[in-house]
């Protein structure tokens, strides 16, 4: 495999044929991914379309700016979907659990080898949630230990 591209400037790689972004450090790498992301899916509620994403397992440090970024937004994560290796947890705090309302799901549909671990969290907020694993699992809600 030819390397020869390890010695190119930022300026030639961005004359390449594939368009190429050069940015700083991971930070600011992480911010620009979770910036698209809401873009992506602002843009297609617009036209009323599907975002399909495939979401990295690693790094992760794009997801806690997306989050606050669809809060700040307030935008509407229905008609997506994804897959991803695990689909993570979704964890409230034995005092403080998440109560009912806390999520809201439309046609959200995602494939993950692993499913999604909820604890102290109201299991009807996943409505609208369809988690597709290879463990067997009743359609439409989340695997629950």
């Amino acid at each position: 495999m030819d390397k020869k591209y390890y010695s190119y400037s930022a300026e030639e790689l961005k004359e390449g044929r594939i368009p190429v972004k050069c940015l700083g450090d991971s930070g600011e790498v992480f911010s620009e991914i979770a910036h698209i992301m809401v873009d992506t899916i602002e843009e297609h509620n617009r036209r009323g379309e599907k975002t399909v994403f495939i979401c990295p397992v690693g790094p992760v440090g794009q997801y806690p700016i997306f989050v606050r970024l669809v809060k700040e937004r307030n935008v509407s994560l229905k008609n997506c979907s994804g897959n991803a290796e695990s689909m993570g947890m979704v964890m409230g705090f034995e005092i403080a659990p998440f109560e009912k309302g806390i999520f809201s799901f439309e046609n959200c549909s995602f494939e993950a080898p692993r499913g999604l671990v909820i604890q102290n969290a109201a299991k009807d907020d996943f409505e609208g949630f369809e988690l597709i694993t290879e463990l067997p699992q009743p359609k439409g809600r989340p695997e629950q230990r």
